[in-house]
């Protein structure tokens, strides 16, 4: 099934759910993830970009397949300070189209797209520090 990018963070976001959205981007081995703690997103990250600037560079990317990996965390210095709604509202005008459920890339037996793994946490003295300059 394929779902607007947009639609996919609503869901997850309306549910509360702890985790990464994972996106695949064509022909590019890096992924664009969202980062979720009970459906606020509080990080997102695409290549050497971080946040702000992911957003802005979201449309001139073409997305293939979305999964969400139920449970995953990740610690951060600076979290994202723009709204999830304003988020979902910039993912939602870009129209990006990604595979998910039965035709995304899971390990989900119920072929919903989310797969629930151990938490994963940073130690500080591997954190990179990250800089916001771009605006939506």
């Amino acid at each position: 099934m394929n779902k607007n990018l947009g639609d996919a963070i609503t869901e997850i976001s309306a549910a509360r759910m702890t985790g990464v959205l994972s996106v695949s981007i064509k022909n590019d081995n890096n992924q664009l993830k969202f980062f979720f703690r009970e459906g606020t997103v509080y990080h997102v990250t695409y290549s050497s970009c971080r946040n702000l600037e992911c957003l802005v560079r979201l449309g001139a990317l073409e997305v293939e397949r979305g999964f969400f990996i139920l449970g995953a965390k990740m610690e951060v210095a600076h979290p994202i300070t723009i709204r999830t709604e304003d988020i979902i509202a910039k993912v939602k005008s870009l129209n990006k189209i990604v595979a998910w459920g039965d035709n995304a890339v899971s390990s989900s037996s119920q072929g919903s797209g989310a797969v629930k793994v151990p938490s994963v946490t940073t130690p500080a003295s591997t954190r990179i520090p990250t800089t916001t300059r771009c605006s939506i």
